[in-house]
């Protein structure tokens, strides 16, 4: 089974009772996983007789789950299991879910289930562009060129064109535009931590002395303040957000934001009160203001922001 032909079933809402899904692609593999559970409910397990032992117990309610599975060494070997899992028989309404990281195409087991296999590490460059293209409106020339910067890497390309949404979001910008900017004050860094989140990553946790050694490194290359405030802006504006909503919500649903994005602002942690988010957000709103406007030294901005903040 090819990506897009997993896409397209998705999408239509047919959900098939098994996948094998292999790769290192991790995010991109828990992205569809997480597209399946809106429909049916997830559920990762540590074994088979783990999912054998469910599906006694859920014979007697009405849910129906989507059963995830890493690296389970007895579904390889047992040719009767294939059977039952193949036909459906075993997972009854249920769908389930094997990762590996790899497997041999030559053996018995990967020609038996070649028709439920993704193989999510022959992801081609103009499939990645096209998730940017369709679900973003990225256009085909600026995202061809994310995803040579990142390597043809779906989490890395989905990474940086997260600074390049965030950016179109702050300043309230189309998304070209944002990717144009964000090339251009040396935002998008593909092979490693760009200074700039580095920076920012250390103000969301709150690590004092790390965020005055991250400015330093801006400070000395010259990095445009504005952008950096407005990506400043919108990573507490999610955190607070994120951080609002009950334990056991549907966050992207409840609130329009993407799983990268509430993935970023669960790993900042709850470091700042709503409070103080808020607070945070008004003062970086001042200071772009006064930017603009002349009314703020360049050099004085993130200072500031940094005795106010931390």
């Amino acid at each position: 089974m090819t990506l897009y032909e997993l896409d397209s079933k998705l999408k239509a809402g047919i959900i098939d009772k098994l996948y094998i899904f292999v790769g290192n692609e991790t995010f991109l593999m828990n992205t569809y996983i997480d597209k399946m559970c809106s429909t049916l409910k997830k559920r990762h397990v540590d074994c088979l007789s783990d999912i054998h032992k469910s599906l006694r117990c859920l014979r007697l309610i009405n849910e129906y789950y989507t059963y995830v599975i890493k690296d389970d060494e007895n579904y390889l070997s047992d040719e009767d299991l294939w059977k039952g899992f193949i036909s459906g028989r075993e997972q009854g309404r249920h769908s389930t879910v094997f990762i590996y990281r790899n497997l041999d195409k030559r053996s018995k087991f990967y020609k038996q289930h070649k028709n439920f296999i993704v193989d999510f590490d022959e992801i081609t460059r103009e499939s990645i562009a096209k998730a940017l293209i369709d679900n973003y409106n990225l256009s085909e020339k600026n995202s061809l060129e994310l995803v040579d910067m990142c390597g043809k890497s779906y989490d890395k390309t989905l990474f940086e064109f997260n600074k390049v949404y965030e950016l179109a979001s702050a300043d309230n910008i189309d998304i070209d535009k944002a990717f144009k900017l964000a090339k251009k004050d040396n935002l998008l860094c593909p092979n490693n931590l760009s200074d700039v989140f580095k920076f920012i990553d250390a103000v969301c946790k709150r690590h004092k002395e790390k965020s005055y050694i991250e400015y330093e490194l801006l400070r000395q290359k010259e990095d445009n303040p504005i952008g950096v405030l407005s990506l400043l802006y919108m990573n507490i504006k999610n955190m607070l957000v994120v951080n609002s909503c009950p334990p056991n919500e549907n966050i992207a649903d409840k609130t329009g934001l993407t799983t990268w994005q509430i993935k970023v602002a669960h790993e900042k942690g709850r470091n700042y009160t709503s409070k103080e988010l808020v607070g945070i957000m008004k003062l970086i709103s001042e200071l772009e203001e006064k930017l603009k406007l002349n009314e703020v030294d360049m050099k004085l901005a993130i200072p500031y922001l940094l005795i106010k903040t931390l």
